[in-house]
């Protein structure tokens, strides 16, 4: 993962937009992480959607998916909790990553970012 990443970066290596289940993409981020959650002694609460397809480079998903799901480790305390959770509708899919940890000020956001709006992806 980390060597496509940087080929991306680079410019090396183009994206390529493929139909994928992102339900299965967050599994296997799930699994690549257990041991850092296991280490802290979180409780992990899942609710993926199955087979939820979307069209969209998978390397590049996963990525954005792990660095959610890091910094929810890294900033819940130990004993703490995260909640995944993936549902589609007719034409949106929501992911979503909770956890007990101190959060973000809205002082600290930067000003692109709402936090009162999900972000959603609009399925075709």
């Amino acid at each position: 993962m980390l060597k496509r990443f940087l080929q991306i970066q680079l410019g090396v290596c183009q994206r390529k937009a493929v139909h994928f289940f992102l339900s299965n993409a967050i599994h296997d981020v799930i699994l690549y992480m257990e041991a850092a959650v296991t280490d802290k002694h979180i409780q992990l609460t899942c609710s993926i959607e199955p087979d939820v397809m979307i069209k969209s480079d998978p390397e590049r998903i996963k990525q954005v998916i792990a660095i959610l799901f890091e910094n929810a480790i890294k900033y819940t305390n130990e004993n703490g909790k995260i909640d995944l959770s993936l549902m589609k509708s007719k034409r949106h899919i929501v992911f979503s990553i909770k956890n007990t940890g101190k959060g973000i000020g809205k002082q600290d956001l930067p000003s692109q970012i709402s936090i009162d709006t999900p972000i959603i992806q609009r399925v075709a």
